[in-house]
């Protein structure tokens, strides 16, 4: 049963900080055999109070929560970690043994010649030469290759697959029809219409491929709203988490790659001459042999030197369907050379990813990252046409209006006036003359033909040239946008009332009479040179003597130059007044186009979506709505491990806005809706990176809340400033929603150049020296003062005295280590950024791995949960999609509240197991649940959002939002033991193996807790108290003990 106990004025169980932690009921449930040994010292007490109360924070408690007593399944498991194990191994069966055979085996010989017949044909011992038809291809595993005519349909024309023993090619029977010109023009989906079978929906089956979620969008059974048990393995995933590039690394690669082979001393010249901010001395052709970039053939050459030949891929941009046939064997057999190289590359990446993340749950996270299923109904449609019509609608208000201003400006054309004006002055008013005729004269003189304009001449005679660059060619027009150079002098644009001044050494600046130039006394004036040779002279600059030209500052720099004033980033500007215009509808086009520019800016992608509708061919499974909706389905295309970190990368949903009431299209989420009969149900993980960076640092106390950012993030409060961003507001004097862009950048390692610039973007007025001034204080308050220890092994450089010092020494100990591992699911870190491969260069690649890597463990470990929740409540549902710290489910409605109960169960499952992996066996109550669970009939980041945006006037209909306490209520009559049942039966099979075990890789991490010098050592306030540590450590390693800091080994 579940149940509420009123809020005590005091807590049922908290930690030695007065911390509330889980009641009694829920603690024995989830740590049913804590280790009473790992609690902290009393001199760790002592030291966290000490450390709290220098930071002003100790004592400052939240009022209690209300005690929760909830029925929960017991582990499956003798502890939290056993649990996961467990559960872990259970999914990933039997996909693993699949995976892990068929990377050690070899493909059959390739057929030479392939049947043209429609549907699938096998190829084996017995039917190599002519094959023989099936209705789709069967084995355990397989790799899969789909080739799609994509500039005429979406569907797929050809695919191949193979197993260790057979051959398979698909053609589409849509290829053999006869095809005329208009066959796209009554119907979105061109003449390819068919998705391919793969039979077996209840079969488990691993398909592999190279990005492979673009091939299981042509599956047909994938589209079922019951899940299939196929289990998609990913070459370009599984390369990225042990072999993948960092943002950071892949300019240097490309740049380094491209010089190979001229030898790599030039190469080293090259980066020493470029900057690229590595250990030159230490590059060598190591650094090609750790890393590559992600296209099959990068791959296929990175890892078995083979060269692959995609040139005949460029046949499946033609529009017409018979050059495929026409070239059917040469085609056939080049996606089956895919298929091949996928294999090659799958037998050398498979076993590596194993070693690299050897725990089952990434395994099977992995694979439930790779079903994504996103719903639409027709309102789909009606989105596209709108935000479309919208935005064309702003575009043309804007040109209209710039026209106007440009046929103003050319009635000054023969004005001598208008060199006194501070803009148009600086346009080019070179006319050029309108060619005339020569007249006919007879011998007398007598004019018979007067001179006429000749017909065919330059565009446009008679106009200034600023005017006449404005022509576009294609569309034999006038055409002028905000982007073009002449439109902030047509605008009269102004910074802080000084006229805007483009020149081509520093971009657009804004100029300032000597006179007034005590007002720019902060700034820096820019210097022309007067030789026309150099590249810093400027026609009307560099004989100015009476003003002086300053930058308009670059959001990425004071030394870059402003391309455009009208771009996204200067809108603030306009809007405070500090970028304003004479023109009194300038800030309207700058809003105007600002609200275009989501639209322009995704519009291919979200035109592009793959939906397939619901029709006879396609059985959903999904019923006929009562509104009679069309319903269509959408698989994301998601690189499921797409970065070094494993985040996931998807380049619509993953990027999606949220609705803005001043941005069109902004609704776009929105647009997935769940048929009728179903809820999306879905929450977001409160805090997540920062939580987890914040319990390394307590893990060294081995107590929730013991280092000021740990306290912070469990009992800040936004309405009393004592949460970590009202601090970073304080100290920087910004607003707290702007300081939280400093705090998850700084938590991912950005360093004291990135805040400089971001509070100058968001301070225009402030100097270089101030914004780097304060930063300096951020730093020194939050991260610390470093401090460089040259002495005995083990020593290295670490933070102290600053809020975060605590973590950044954990993470910076993690990114350090020999072999980074992630401190929960111990992944490890991708070779290309492994220290003995890097020394000591991408620092910042580093550190954000060890927090955004964790993220990805925390998500995994979630979605385990509720496969297994869902399964053992037997919940009707499937996982929708994950956006980084956001999960988002498709559940029958009637089990809306049983899945909200599971993915709250599923949350504090993995808040536990984070807390034992470092060394405490327990957890605090308001981070155990979910701040609440979203309900809803559309995907969106709030259950209120109306979704009016300038594309959508009409509200959208709220959601609900559900609290552990209100599901509590909504479960009083529900007999949870009942509905939970008895323990999945393959769950017990593994449990009762496990469980016999004494030891296991993933079992309890045996944590050397942090010794007292070592904490001191972090809080101290001076280099003197540092000092001290120093001496107290080198006496120890000369009487031979052991003083390494921060040390977290695994039994």
């Amino acid at each position: 049963m579940a149940a509420i106990k009123e809020a005590p004025r005091v807590a049922e169980r908290t930690n030695e900080l007065g911390i509330q932690m889980l009641s009694s009921t829920l603690h024995r449930q989830v740590f049913p055999n804590a280790d009473p040994s790992r609690k902290p010292t009393s001199d760790q007490v002592k030291l966290s109070k000490k450390v709290l109360q220098k930071a002003n924070l100790l004592d400052k408690i939240q009022t209690p929560l209300g005690e929760i007593d909830l029925d929960m399944p017991k582990l499956a498991g003798r502890d939290i970690q056993q649990h996961f194990v467990v559960l872990g191994l259970e999914q990933s069966r039997p996909y693993l043994e699949y995976a892990e055979r068929f990377a050690a085996e070899s493909l059959p010989p390739m057929p030479k010649r392939w049947s043209q017949k429609p549907g699938w044909t096998r190829y084996g011992n017995d039917t190599y030469e002519e094959g023989v038809a099936v209705a789709y291809p069967y084995g355990d595993a397989m790799v899969f290759d789909v080739e799609v005519m994509w500039k005429i349909s979406k569907y797929p024309v050809i695919a191949v697959a193979a197993t260790s023993t057979d051959w398979f090619s698909w053609t589409s029977p849509d290829l053999l029809k006869k095809h005329s010109n208009n066959d796209s023009s009554d119907d979105e989906r061109g003449p390819f219409k068919t998705l391919i079978p793969m039979g077996g929906h209840s079969t488990d089956r691993v398909i592999i491929g190279h990005n492979v979620s673009y091939d299981r969008s042509r599956i047909k059974e994938e589209y079922a709203i019951e899940p299939t048990r196929f289990a998609f393995l990913d070459t370009m995933s599984l390369h990225c988490a042990i072999g993948g590039l960092s943002s950071q690394q892949r300019p240097a690669w490309n740049k380094f790659k491209r010089y190979r082979e001229t030898g790599i001393k030039k190469a080293r010249s090259m980066f020493e001459q470029n900057g690229e901010g590595m250990d030159v001395n230490f590059m060598s052709e190591q650094w090609l042999d750790v890393g590559a970039m992600n296209s099959l053939k990068e791959l296929l050459e990175y890892y078995t030197g083979d060269i692959l030949d995609k040139s005949a891929r460029d046949t499946f941009g033609s529009e017409n369907p018979q050059e495929v046939l026409d070239d059917f064997d040469n085609l056939m057999t080049y996606c089956a050379k895919d298929v091949h190289a996928t294999h090659l590359v799958f037998s050398k990446v498979f076993g590596r990813f194993l070693k690299k993340c050897p725990h089952p749950v990434s395994f099977a996270g992995m694979l439930h990252m790779g079903k994504g299923y996103l719903t639409v109904s027709e309102d789909w449609k009606k989105y596209i046409a709108k935000s479309e019509a919208k935005s064309d609608e702003y575009q043309q208000t804007i040109e209209n209006t710039l026209l106007a201003l440009a046929e103003e400006a050319l009635k000054k054309v023969d004005d001598p006036t208008r060199d006194d004006d501070l803009w148009l002055r600086n346009l080019d008013w070179t006319v050029a003359p309108i060619k005339m005729s020569k007249p006919r004269i007879n011998k007398k003189g007598v004019v018979l033909v007067e001179s006429r304009p000749i017909i065919r001449q330059r565009i446009l005679p008679g106009k200034p040239a600023w005017y006449r660059e404005l022509w576009e060619g294609d569309e034999e027009r006038i055409k002028l946008t905000l982007t073009k150079r002449v439109t902030p002098y047509l605008l009269k644009l102004q910074w802080k009332g000084f006229p805007l001044y483009h020149c081509a050494a520093y971009g657009w600046t804004f100029v300032v009479p000597i006179e007034q130039a005590d007002s720019m006394a902060k700034l820096k004036p820019l210097e022309f040179s007067a030789n026309p040779d150099d590249e810093t002279y400027d026609a009307r600059a560099s004989v100015d003597t009476g003003h002086l030209y300053y930058r308009i500052p670059h959001k990425d720099g004071d030394d870059l130059n402003v391309g455009s004033p009208l771009g996204k980033p200067f809108i603030p500007y306009m809007e405070a007044g500090t970028l304003s215009s004479y023109i009194t509808t300038a800030k309207a086009l700058l809003n105007m186009n600002a609200s275009c520019s989501y639209w322009l800016g995704s519009r291919d992608r979200i035109s592009s979506q793959f939906v397939v509708w619901k029709n006879d061919t396609v059985g959903m499974g999904i019923a006929d709505g009562v509104n009679d909706k069309a319903s269509g389905v959408i698989l994301p295309l998601s690189v499921v491990m797409g970065t070094v970190t494993r985040r996931a990368v998807e380049r619509t949903w993953m990027t999606a806005s949220n609705a803005k009431k001043n941005r069109v299209g902004s609704e776009l989420k929105m647009q997935i809706q769940s048929p009728d009969g179903y809820k999306i149900v879905g929450a977001d993980v409160d805090s997540q990176e920062l939580w987890i960076s914040s319990l390394l640092g307590d893990r060294q106390f081995q107590m929730h809340g013991a280092t000021p950012l740990g306290f912070m993030t469990l009992q800040g409060l936004k309405s009393l400033g004592s949460d970590l961003h009202s601090l970073t507001g304080r100290i920087l004097g910004i607003s707290r929603d702007n300081a939280k862009v400093f705090n998850y950048s700084r938590i991912y390692g950005a360093g004291l150049h990135h805040a400089t610039q971001l509070l100058m973007q968001y301070n225009p007025d402030m100097t270089k020296e101030q914004a780097r001034a304060r930063a300096q204080n951020l730093y020194r308050a939050t991260k610390g003062t470093q401090y460089s220890f040259k002495g005995p092994p083990y020593y290295r450089d670490f933070w102290f005295g600053g809020t975060e010092s605590f973590m950044f020494n954990e993470l910076e100990r993690i990114a350090k280590s020999e072999f980074p591992l992630t401190p929960v699911l111990g992944c490890e870190i991708p070779d290309a950024l492994r220290p003995e491969t890097v020394r000591n260069d991408f620092m910042p690649s580093r550190i954000n791995w060890a927090v955004q890597s964790s993220g990805v463990d925390y998500l995994h470990l979630l979605l385990v949960s509720m496969d297994y929740l869902m399964r053992r409540m037997d919940i009707s549902g499937r996982f929708m999609i994950s956006i980084h710290d956001e999960v988002r489910f498709l559940v029958l409605e009637e089990h809306q509240y049983l899945a909200a109960y599971a993915l709250q169960v599923a949350n504090m499952w993995t808040r536990a197991i984070f807390s034992s992996r470092v060394g405490i066996d327990d957890l605090p109550l308001n981070v155990a649940f979910f701040s609440a669970i979203d309900i809803d009939h559309c995907m969106r980041k709030e259950v209120d959002m109306d979704g009016i945006t300038p594309s959508n006037d009409t509200p959208i209909p709220k959601g609900e939002s559900v609290t552990i306490y209100q599901l509590v209520d909504k479960l009083a009559m529900t007999n949870l033991p009942d509905v939970l049942g008895d323990e999945l039966e393959s769950v017990a099979l593994i449990r009762d193996q496990i469980v016999k075990e004494t030891t296991s890789p993933f079992y309890k991490p045996v944590v050397k807790s942090s010794p007292s010098w070592w904490l001191e050592s972090q809080m101290a306030a001076s280099i003197k108290d540092v000092g001290e540590m120093k001496k107290e450590l080198i006496r120890m390693h000369k009487s031979g003990i052991e003083c390494r800091v921060g040390m977290v080994t695994t039994a």
